[in-house]
Formats: structure tokens, C-alpha cells, sequence
């Protein structure tokens, strides 16, 4: 009996010398760097900002929706910013594609399909990313502007959003090369 409360004893003196000097784990990365600190979230944008920045993300390569070999359909996603606020937004407005063959100069050719995007075509472009936050998706179809059978082409896609109070129009920044036509990449890989 008298060994029993002894081991007793012994296990709630480490048990109380354990709590008095405290556990510290220490973490650190593969190298033995400390971890980085926990990430913040990034500043909301005021709701009544506009947007003055416009960033584009452009699919790799045009699909064939209708099976002809020639590729149609371009997927696009806008993205509205109101710097120097680091989160996009979604502003009452219109957004204009246009595309011309390359080299072309957009200012002097006649682009080879234009799109408008406005009123309800827009709010049902509107999506929630996780990575960018706030944007807008859209379908640009070639079968819509004339036909998707072209010949195989280099092209530049550029794009403005033209806000509903008349500001300036706010364009992305340079231009998005696309192939087009049959034989672009979208062809090949149907294959």
C-alpha cells in the first residue's frame, strides 16, 4: 500500500511539474525557419467606389462548340478594380471585346468579331472568385458575330468596360493572343 501511494505521488508531482514549467512547442518550416505569420484578409473596397483598372483572363485556346473543326467559343473573365484597392469589383456598366488579326493595328483595322455585353447579359456574367474575388464570366462565340470558318490566324483580343455613368471607359491592358481558325490548337486536340 505504502508503494502504491508512492507511485501516486510521484505521478502527480510530474504532472504538477510539467504544469508549472509549461509545454512549448515550437514550430518551424523544413529548414528551421520560424513559420510565416497567419495571413490577413485583404482591405474591402468602398462599396461606393468605380472602377479604373480592368484586369482579362483569357482561356489558352477557343473551343468547338458546334464539332466543325473550327474552334468558336472564347472564355473570358473581367475583372473591375478601383485602385489603389487591392480587391476587383462589380460596377452597372458594359463590357466590349473586340478582335483583330494580329499585327493589325486596333485603332486603324476593322476588328474580326466584336461582342457587347450589357444590362441583364452582364449581372448574369457576374461570379464570385476566391482567388480574384468579384468578376464577370463571359462566352465569346465567333458564331455569333459571322461564323467560326476562318483560316488559321494569329489573333489579338482587347477589352474595355464602359461604366453606366458616362465615365471614361476602362480598358485592359495590352492584348491577348488567340489562334484561330482551323488548324489552331483547339482543332488538333479534338482530334
Amino acid at each position: 500500500m505504502l508503494r502504491c501511494r508512492c507511485t501516486l505521488c510521484n505521478i502527480v508531482a510530474f504532472a504538477m511539474l510539467a504544469l508549472v514549467m509549461g509545454c512549448s512547442t515550437k514550430v518551424t518550416t523544413s529548414d528551421g525557419r520560424p513559420m510565416p505569420p497567419e495571413p490577413n484578409s485583404a482591405p474591402k473596397t468602398p462599396v461606393d467606389a468605380d472602377a479604373n483598372a480592368m484586369a482579362l483572363l483569357v482561356a489558352l485556346k477557343p473551343t468547338d462548340s458546334d464539332g466543325n473543326s473550327y474552334p468558336d467559343q472564347i472564355a473570358v473573365q473581367a475583372f473591375l478594380y478601383s485602385r489603389p484597392h487591392p480587391t476587383s469589383i462589380h460596377e452597372p456598366g458594359a463590357f466590349v471585346f473586340e478582335l483583330f488579326a494580329a499585327g493589325a493595328s486596333v485603332h486603324n483595322s476593322t476588328p474580326i468579331a466584336s461582342w457587347r455585353f450589357e444590362g441583364q447579359r452582364v449581372d448574369d456574367a457576374r461570379i464570385h472568385s476566391r482567388l480574384f474575388s468579384r468578376g464577370y464570366t463571359f462566352r465569346l462565340s465567333l458564331l455569333e458575330t459571322g461564323g467560326d470558318v476562318l483560316p488559321s490566324m494569329t489573333s489579338n483580343l482587347i477589352g474595355r468596360f464602359e461604366p453606366a455613368d458616362g465615365r471614361a471607359a476602362v480598358r485592359a491592358d495590352g492584348v491577348r493572343i488567340i489562334q484561330i481558325g482551323r488548324g489552331s490548337t483547339a482543332a488538333v486536340l479534338r482530334r
